[in-house]
């Protein structure tokens, strides 16, 4: 699919926070697929008999929060669900306890960043290296 450039504009912290994010396109396109998310109608899809399943399909983008309020179940896991006579309560409760886990280990990763060396963003160090490829096409 051909990208489309389009510009805005930002105010000095809104720049700043911009700054931080190593690919700010993709971003501004996840944020906004992920606002037409809450606007989805959701709309159960049969099986092969014929019968509701009772939840959307799972690995269709964006996802329904309606039926995966926490996540998206991942492939082996929709597999499971459409193998098995599994209820969607059940598949709901399998999602969520995967997540249960991970604001702990964000916590954990959090704390061990603390502790690495700074590491400049991406935005400065491309400077850095189209000065230095200036620098010895100079020379």
């Amino acid at each position: 699919m051909p990208k489309i450039v389009r510009s805005i504009s930002l105010d000095h912290k809104t720049d700043l926070l911009a700054q931080e994010k190593s690919n700010f396109s993709r971003w501004v396109r996840e944020q906004l697929l992920s606002e037409t998310i809450y606007a989805m109608k959701c709309i159960f899809p049969n099986d092969d008999q014929g019968e509701s399943l009772e939840i959307c399909n799972g690995m269709k983008k964006p996802r329904c929060t309606i039926c995966y309020p926490v996540a998206p179940p991942d492939r082996n896991e929709w597999k499971l669900f459409r193998g098995s006579k599994m209820t969607p309560d059940e598949l709901r409760s399998i999602i969520a306890e995967k997540y249960e886990k991970v604001p702990l280990e964000l916590e954990l990763l959090a704390e061990s960043s603390v502790n690495e060396a700074f590491t400049p963003p991406l935005r400065h160090r491309k400077y850095v290296r189209r000065s230095l490829k200036w620098i010895w096409q100079f020379i």
